[in-house]
């Protein structure tokens, strides 16, 4: 994993005149490689500006890397996202609570049986939300799970393609 403690020494030299005072550079634990050129890619906080660097310790102009800027946003936005929001949504223990209303509506459902016809279309109903709800969670779980294995491979390998 890339940190700002082992990054090359050009690297943090060329650094240097992008932030202030204050500023605490931190660098995506990951170079990105786009159209085979490796690119370093850092913040400043607690300001919001970004910064990205060639390998080579140059910084090229926005839009020469327009492209490549909107790539390593858009990669370090849906991994910070799922990584935290969709953990915490993960987590919130939604799943587990719909599984048991899906439980309490099969049992009320045959326990009540025969229901009007009226009440049994609003049971389905209900029981049908219940189940997109719960295949709707399956899917957050499964992308939150897919972001972390890409966000472990990235850093370990210190390299996003």
């Amino acid at each position: 994993m890339i940190r700002m403690h082992n990054i090359p020494e050009h690297i943090k030299e060329a650094l240097k005149p992008y932030y202030k005072d204050g500023e605490k550079p931190d660098v995506f634990p990951s170079k990105f490689r786009i159209k085979n050129e490796l690119y370093y890619y850092f913040t400043f906080a607690p300001a919001v500006e970004q910064l990205i660097m060639k390998d080579d310790g140059t910084v090229p102009v926005l839009h020469e890397i327009r492209d490549v800027a909107l790539i390593c946003n858009s990669y370090n936005d849906s991994i910070e996202s799922l990584a935290s929001i969709g953990k915490k949504w993960v987590q919130s223990g939604k799943k587990e609570n719909y599984e048991k209303l899906r439980n309490i509506l099969r049992d009320a459902q045959e326990m009540l049986s025969p229901l009007p016809d009226d009440v049994e279309a609003a049971f389905h109903s209900y029981l049908n939300t219940a189940n997109q709800i719960i295949e709707n969670q399956n899917a957050i779980q499964e992308a939150v799970d897919d972001a972390i294995i890409i966000w472990d491979r990235t850093n370990l390998q210190e390299i996003a393609t």
